[in-house]
């Protein structure tokens, strides 16, 4: 597999102590585990390092010949997210006094994100189709194609509707899930269309874009029972990354009996399983 080139920033902003500094300058982080006492985050940790030695996969080598993957800025060594040295990233910090109501305007704002979510950060397939330079390869688990007809906006549970339902039959067969699922204060159980409203919700719909300019291969997962979009919806979407896209490696996989959340389904050692041998198929392993 050929390598990719990826377009770094010319400057990048740690997270964590807003230090601004080349790519060039950006420390890797050992992994062979003699490697430890960083000077400046102690004992604990892995020694940070600038590279002199590479593998032929452009892995940094440690001083014991690990190779490593992971970056660490130069000032505090703490580890920055690979996304970005590529992306632009945007830092807000919000200033008041004591009981001003920060953290209502917090909680305001997270409630709007909900709303502007599907227009600005989209889904995944909107961020395949903006940055598809980004991805080596592409998995994609209970997905849809975007249509009005293939991308179910209503209520997911009405499957399962009855006296005896608990509502959250569609994710999983694996009771234990639904519990977990409503103990999670970043889940939801609002449809889509509520939760949107109708004209964000529509912001959602749209096709795979047309020549990705890439030929990354592609695995479409979902469960026989997936009320978002299921198998038909799914195999619509490998065909349309096929015939629009012009990618030649998609597989769809599908799964009997279960639903939405199939890392979370009874069958879930089986589809961990057939994702790793898709990886390992396509992704050449690191040295």
């Amino acid at each position: 597999m050929g390598q990719t080139t990826l377009p770094l920033r010319s400057r990048v902003t740690c997270p964590h102590c807003w230090k601004q500094f080349a790519p060039k300058d950006a420390l890797y982080i050992s992994q062979h585990p003699d490697l430890l006492n960083d000077p400046r985050l102690g004992a604990d940790h892995q020694q940070r390092f600038l590279p002199t030695r590479f593998t032929v996969d452009g892995a940094a080598l440690d001083a014991r010949g690990y190779a490593c993957h992971a970056l660490a800025c130069p000032g505090c060594h703490l580890e920055v997210p690979r996304i970005m040295f590529e992306m632009h990233a945007e830092f807000f910090s919000i200033l008041g006094a004591p009981s001003c109501g920060k953290t209502y305007f917090l909680a305001s704002m997270t409630w709007q994100l909900r709303r502007t979510m599907p227009q600005f950060f989209r889904l995944a397939q909107m961020l395949l189709n903006r940055h598809p330079e980004a991805y080596d390869a592409v998995v994609l688990t209970g997905s849809a194609l975007r249509t009005p007809t293939d991308l179910n906006p209503r209520p997911l549970n009405a499957r399962w509707r009855g006296p005896h339902a608990h509502g959250l039959e569609w994710l999983s067969r694996d009771e234990a899930i639904w519990a977990a699922f409503r103990d999670d204060p970043l889940t939801t159980e609002v449809p889509l269309l509520t939760l949107f409203g109708p004209i964000e919700a529509a912001r959602l719909y749209g096709l795979p874009k047309k020549d990705l300019g890439r030929r990354m291969p592609v695995l479409l997962m979902v469960g026989g029972d997936d009320p978002v979009g299921g198998p038909r919806s799914v195999h619509k979407l490998a065909d349309a990354y096929r015939t629009r896209s012009g990618l030649t490696d998609v597989t769809t996989l599908v799964y009997p009996d279960a639903c939405h959340e199939l890392f979370n389904e009874l069958q879930q050692d089986d589809v961990r399983a057939d994702l790793v041998a898709w990886l390992d198929a396509r992704l050449p392993a690191q040295a």
